[in-house]
């Protein structure tokens, strides 16, 4: 490499690895690991400065020519920080030249045009814009007008758009280019309309308010929206599009700057702005846009508006007050007193400027105007309990939702068929509408309770509503069936409302009638009902016994009968019904006498559900009868898993050691495991759960007679040593140098002590950690047990493999050093 290098530049060797003795004498340059660089950036930058630029004893073309391909970001390492440093009349004006040349017999090929670009898209503005115009000119005009602005977080943090990146380069700039740059990336967008989310990412990115701006006038802003307004007051459909959406970023308080800083650092604040002259010219002409422009673009105005309300701490209240006057002639001019939603944001809005202390007489008109009868039921049947706290008085969240429960009984007794239905559109309106909608459910199951209770018949017609409309809420009652199903009459009657239609969640329904029903009204007939419900589910559901408890008077084996059909289901059908996770312990003694059934059972449940049984008290149980399980359970985790192995799990299986003569089968298990598993060493051997956690004496008695049974049986198989060696380094460590010792006693082979992982094979580190140095300490940390055992010349073989490894490790140190050597700086050559 170093050869080539000097024949492109017309350089001897000799003369080259003299001049690298001088600069080393003058300890401007330094050499370890046979390579040389320049020790310090800042001389590494004077170095190419002078070499390549004012000297010109080195040819930049030649350089360019021959290493720009395979080295873009060293070009950037060196020529930025020289123009920087010397200015760009010495750097920049001299080899521009050279770069338009070679700009000229690329420019035809767009890979190697963007790569130019990409890197001195800052010195070739003129160029780099004309070839994405040119680039857009070839794209066709899009057929559809649709835009979208939206986009998930993290969405633009890999697949990044090369004309959109390159053209973010000159947002960070103040001048007519920045114009440029700006119309140029919208008419992108314009031919793409799918890129349009990422354009205003980058823009969010780039071009928000910056300390630097105020330098400037806040010029960038100032250009962005001149050119979004100008668009909007034109109608254009997309700059009308992004300037709404762009207008919730730059209304508002304070700007999140996050930076890259020097030697890979990163910066990061919050910038607020000023309340000054220019930012509030600035904000003016977006409320007079939004206010001229609402009535041609109602919803994205009104979108505005509602993020603009958005409750966020970076509050300046000096620029609120000044915004106060244009939010409320907006509010005036083009909101109507009649849509629920007007009302809802005009009483958020006003709440929103009394919480940071402004009064204004103008407050108690418009809270006063903008309210109607769907607001006021929003309000009754909305749980938010810091806007209520100016309705209600409680100390704590408990006595709130006993409160809001009382108004919410009180406030919708129903009369008529037409009030249902009048109540049922508004509840779904008001739920749909809902940013935040989980307790409206509940609102409704007290409603229909409550009118349940004073006319049964108004009760069943809430419920025949929801049923009609196919559970659109997808509401399930509670209350409701708590309080009314106990009379025979009420539960023959909700029943038969229940089974009138097919309705989204019916079963659900047919569940929580079973768990209400009054024990009184128990028999065998809705125990058969149970049964079918169960029978027909098919979608996944979790099923709760312990309510079902009280069928079991009735039926027996209805505990067995149903843990058949959701284990035959799920088997046939892959249903995915699911049982809660205390399920086989807290019901163990009413699921029969067909082990062969709860085994199967527990073994799909525990595949279907994370954290199922996990205290392993349902194991246990089952254990308790037959000990094979252990290895059943084993053997169908391998049959299930992608996986050749199951190595890595984390849950903790100690309480085996509960089961008398639980050795046996667990010698078994580790056969089977060692026939499937291929265990590499990386992640914990899966035989460490049985060894993570036993929590009485005896049990880690047993736990570690087993170990030392195991070594004393198996020392010659490396293949079982290797799970015993894994175990105590993870989860018996105080038995690690016993075991140590015990094995090398009974077992001096060098080769079947080397395939064991006495160390770890990895880890976590940081800094300038040297890992081969840590690994050699590791090593001599074995070494020094081994010479505890007085075993004389016997384990010589082991001692000298031990030192051969330590050596391995610090000879990988050096060459960890070597490399952080090179990391660094700037690489001069190879010698």
């Amino acid at each position: 490499m170093t050869e080539s290098i000097l024949e492109h530049f017309d350089i001897s060797y000799n003369e080259f690895i003299d001049t690298i003795d001088i600069l080393e004498k003058l300890e401007l340059a330094e050499i370890k690991f046979e390579h040389v660089k320049i020790p310090e950036q800042n001389l590494a930058t004077f170095f190419f400065y002078k070499a390549f630029i004012k000297d010109n004893l080195l040819s930049f073309n030649t350089l360019l020519t021959n290493y720009f391909v395979n080295y873009q970001s060293r070009f950037t390492d060196s020529i930025i920080p020289a123009n920087n440093t010397f200015g760009p009349q010495n750097v920049m004006e001299k080899l521009k030249p050279e770069l338009i040349n070679h700009w000229h017999l690329i420019k035809n090929d767009f890979n190697k045009s963007y790569a130019f670009l990409k890197t001195f898209w800052f010195y070739l503005q003129e160029q780099t814009l004309e070839f994405v115009y040119n680039h857009i000119n070839e794209l066709p005009k899009a057929t559809e007008s649709k835009y979208d602005t939206s986009y998930e977080t993290n969405a633009f943090n890999y697949d990044k758009d090369k004309i959109i990146e390159l053209l973010g380069n000159f947002f960070r700039l103040n001048g007519n280019s920045l114009k440029d740059s700006i119309e140029i990336a919208f008419e992108y967008v314009d031919r793409l309309p799918e890129k349009l989310p990422e354009l205003i990412h980058k823009i969010r990115e780039l071009l928000i308010f910056d300390r630097d701006d105020e330098r400037y006038g806040f010029y960038r802003q100032k250009t962005l929206f001149t050119f979004l307004i100008d668009g909007v007051n034109k109608g254009s459909k997309l700059l009308s599009t992004s300037f709404f959406e762009l207008s919730k970023t730059f209304l508002s308080y304070k700007f999140q700057q996050f930076k890259g800083g020097r030697n890979n650092s990163f910066i990061h604040y919050q910038y607020p702005i000023p309340n000054n002259s220019i930012i509030q010219e600035f904000r003016s002409k977006i409320w007079d846009t939004l206010d001229d422009n609402f009535t041609s673009n109602p919803n994205l105005a009104f979108d505005l508006l509602k993020y603009y309300t958005k409750v966020h701490p970076d509050v300046n209240k000096e620029i609120m007050e000044f915004d106060i006057p244009f939010v409320l002639n907006i509010i005036d001019s083009h909101l109507r007193i009649d849509s629920f939603e007007h009302c809802r944001y005009v009483q958020d809005q006003i709440r929103w400027f009394k919480r940071h202390k402004f009064n204004l007489p103008e407050f108690s008109n418009f809270t006063n105007r903008f309210v109607n009868e769907t607001y006021l039921t929003f309000l009754k049947i909305d749980w938010n309990r810091f806007r209520d706290k100016e309705m209600y008085k409680f100390d704590d969240f408990r006595e709130y939702e006993r409160l809001k429960e009382a108004e919410i009984r009180n406030s919708f007794i129903l009369n008529s068929i037409e009030e249902v239905d009048k109540f049922y559109d508004t509840f779904i309106l008001l739920k749909n509408s809902a940013e935040n909608n989980w307790n409206y459910n509940n609102a409704l199951d007290f409603v229909i309770d409550e009118n349940s209770t004073r006319d049964f018949k108004i009760g069943l017609a809430l419920l025949n509503k929801i049923i009609e409309n196919n559970n659109e809420a997808k509401y399930v009652p509670r209350s409701v069936f708590r309080n009314q199903l106990r009379t025979e009459d009420k539960v023959n009657e909700i029943w038969k409302i229940i089974q009138s239609n097919k309705f989204e969640s019916k079963e659900l329904w047919e569940l929580s009638f079973y768990d209400y029903i009054d024990d009184s009204l128990i028999n065998q007939e809705f125990s058969e009902l149970l049964v079918k419900t169960i029978n027909k589910m098919n979608n996944p559901n979790t099923i709760h016994f312990d309510r079902l408890e009280r069928f079991l008077n009735v039926e027996p084996n209805l505990f067995q009968i149903i843990l058949r059909i959701i284990t035959e289901k799920n088997e046939k059908e892959n249903t995915r019904l699911q049982v809660w996770m205390d399920f086989f312990s807290k019901h163990f003694d009413s699921l029969g006498n067909d082990i062969e059934l709860i085994k199967k059972a527990y073994i799909q449940q525990y595949l279907i559900q994370n954290h199922f049984d996990y205290e392993g008290k349902g194991f246990l149980e089952i254990l308790k009868i037959d000990v094979n399980f252990l290895l059943e359970f084993v053997e169908h985790l391998y049959t299930a898993t992608d996986r050749h192995s199951i190595g890595g799990d984390h849950s903790d299986m100690s309480f085996v050691w509960n089961i008398e003569n639980i050795e046996e089968t667990l010698i078994q298990v580790f056969d089977l495991i060692i026939e499937k598993d291929l265990y590499i060493g990386i992640l914990e051997h899966y035989c460490n759960v049985f060894f993570r956690n036993p929590r009485e004496e005896d049990q880690k008695k047993r736990a570690d007679d087993f170990i030392r049974q195991y070594v004393n049986e198996n020392n010659t198989n490396y293949k079982k040593m290797q799970i015993i060696v894994d175990i105590v380094r993870h989860s018996r460590k105080e038995l690690f140098e016993e075991i140590l010792l015990l094995f090398i006693s009974l077992n001096q082979d060098r080769e079947i002590f080397g395939r064991l992982s006495w160390i770890s094979s990895g880890g976590t580190y940081s800094g300038d950690t040297i890992i081969g140095d840590v690994r050699a300490s590791e090593w001599r940390n074995i070494l020094s047990i081994v010479e505890k055992a007085n075993l004389g010349y016997k384990v010589l073989p082991i001692k000298t493999y031990l030192n051969e490894r330590i050596e391995s490790c610090l000879q990988s140190g050096d060459m960890e050093r070597q490399r952080k050597f090179l990391r660094k700086d700037f690489l001069i050559a190879t010698a």
